[in-house]
């Protein structure tokens, strides 16, 4: 660890919970002065007594309150100068999920928009009555509800290392118009579910093997490598990866086998947003518990499903090409 990590974590242990939110208090919005967490609702609460049968408050200290703001400050410095200062924390992460040179700011900007995303769809007035489109849609295509439920726990209690698990809604594509499903999606460590971030093969430590690393020590193709950082490593960070789907030079960059995602409801299984409650082994109590708190009508939201029956018969008429919007319709 060096010497920059070891004061970013010294100085999050020094600083209270209040000064740790003075890097701001509002949301994820641009400012003069960076980026800032946003409020979730009813924090106040939240931070005062916890989530009843999921989060102590030490527990919404630990995986919201301090490392939310650690991920928002870093985010903040990493774009404190040049041509990336003043986008969003989504734009961070899509605009840098390609480049090894930021990979430092895509893990934090990605860490923090799957934490809110986390934590956005967790209610502490539980429980939050399914609505009937959305319960009506995922018995489509899990079967059952206690189906749904079972594959997410058991994806993410099998887990071998920090992550998230993900339902998400795949995005209607192609001539044909294929139905929107919903699935399960797994990303590992700051990996992001979002189209325009694609799949990021990374088998080196980005944040100290990388093309301006090299450039910079006087390296380059057919020079000696930096640390481990080959020619076709090189030469790789420097040409344009990636190109997916049929005439993809006129596409919207897709990511995951070129399907286009919407998600919906994540669970984090990284340690520090359930080891402080739940110990070593609680992980399956964790997310047993969990499950019991999500807000679904924050999922209902996020799917884009129609609220009503009549709207429901109109976007499957839609899908099939059969609507007036159908060519417009995502």
């Amino acid at each position: 660890m060096n010497l920059q990590r070891i004061c970013w974590r010294q100085g999050l242990k020094q600083s209270s919970p209040n000064s740790i939110r003075q890097y701001a208090q509002a949301a994820y919005a641009p400012q003069r002065y960076g980026l800032t967490v946003p409020l979730l609702n009813d924090e106040e609460t939240i931070v005062r007594t916890g989530i009843k049968d999921l989060y102590t408050p030490m527990g919404v200290k630990y995986a919201w309150t301090d490392y939310q703001a650690q991920m928002v400050k870093r985010v903040n410095e990493l774009t404190a100068e040049g041509t990336l200062y003043g986008k969003s924390m989504k734009q961070l992460l899509i605009e840098t999920a390609r480049n090894p040179q930021q990979a430092a700011l895509f893990n934090h900007a990605s860490m923090a928009w799957n934490n809110h995303f986390y934590f956005e769809s967790i209610t502490h007035n539980f429980p939050v009555e399914m609505p009937k489109n959305l319960e009506r849609s995922l018995i489509n295509d899990f079967s059952s509800i206690s189906t749904l439920r079972a594959a997410m726990i058991a994806t993410a209690n099998a887990m071998f290392g920090p992550g998230f698990v993900w339902l998400v809604r795949t995005n209607v594509q192609g001539i044909n118009k294929s139905p929107r499903r919903f699935k399960i999606l797994s990303t590992y460590a700051a990996g992001s579910p979002l189209s325009g971030a694609h799949n990021r093969r990374q088998p080196l430590d980005m944040n100290t093997q990388n093309v301006g690393t090299a450039t910079a020590a006087g390296l380059g193709p057919g020079n000696a490598s930096l640390q481990g950082l080959s020619e076709a490593e090189f030469r790789r960070q420097t040409e344009v990866q990636n190109h997916v789907g049929f005439q993809s030079h006129n596409q919207t960059d897709t990511s995951f086998g070129g399907v286009a995602l919407t998600p919906v409801l994540c669970v984090n299984t990284w340690q520090h947003a359930w080891m402080i409650d739940y110990s070593a082994y609680g992980k399956e109590s964790f997310l047993t518990n969990w499950w019991d708190h999500i807000n679904w009508d924050v999922v209902m939201q996020r799917s884009g499903l129609p609220s009503s029956e009549k709207q429901a018969t109109e976007e499957t008429r839609d899908t099939w090409g059969h609507g007036n919007n159908s060519f417009m319709r995502r």
